[in-house]
């Protein structure tokens, strides 16, 4: 089977395009550009790319947990209290538990959460600039995170033994 011959800034310039759709789009894109596409040119854009979105999207599954942990552990000591409460003729007051603890952490977590998910989009944003002008994108607290990752990925790729034919 004769594969199609598609330049590699072409390459580069559909997968960013990828980054905009969502993991969906790029893994279609992937898959298709690897069936009927020659690769050799393409590949180190295209593990790049990969990679980073990998990354990004584990550390945003970490934070989610975070955040969602949270949200979890505050409805389930509600749902504990509740519980407790309606077995006893005097209900346990944790007003101050929630005035002094509880509802500050999710105040500040309300706003971290906003603050992260600014930053993925800027660390998003700052990658595809990178790659568009060919320079690594300069590191900050974020991209340490995303990198981590990113190395794990491809430690693992590079671990694969895959033969062409």
């Amino acid at each position: 089977m004769n594969k199609l011959k598609i330049s590699s800034e072409l390459a580069s310039l559909i997968l960013l395009g990828c980054l905009f759709a969502g993991w969906e789009a790029m893994l279609i894109v992937t898959v298709l550009m690897l069936i009927f596409c020659e690769i050799k040119d393409i590949k180190k854009v295209m593990t790049r790319i990969l990679t980073f979105y990998v990354g990004l999207a584990l550390f945003t599954m970490l934070w989610g947990l975070i955040v969602d942990g949270y949200g979890t552990l505050y409805t389930s000591i509600q749902g504990i209290e509740g519980t407790i409460n309606s077995y006893l003729t005097n209900p346990i007051n944790m007003n101050a538990a929630y005035k002094y603890f509880f509802t500050p952490l999710k105040t500040i977590i309300g706003v971290l959460d906003i603050i992260v998910k600014y930053v993925i989009i800027l660390v998003k944003f700052l990658f595809i600039i990178a790659v568009l002008t060919n320079k690594k994108e300069k590191k900050n607290f974020l991209n340490k995170w995303i990198n981590k990752y990113v190395n794990m990925v491809l430690n693992y790729i590079n671990g694969i033994n895959v033969s062409v034919d």
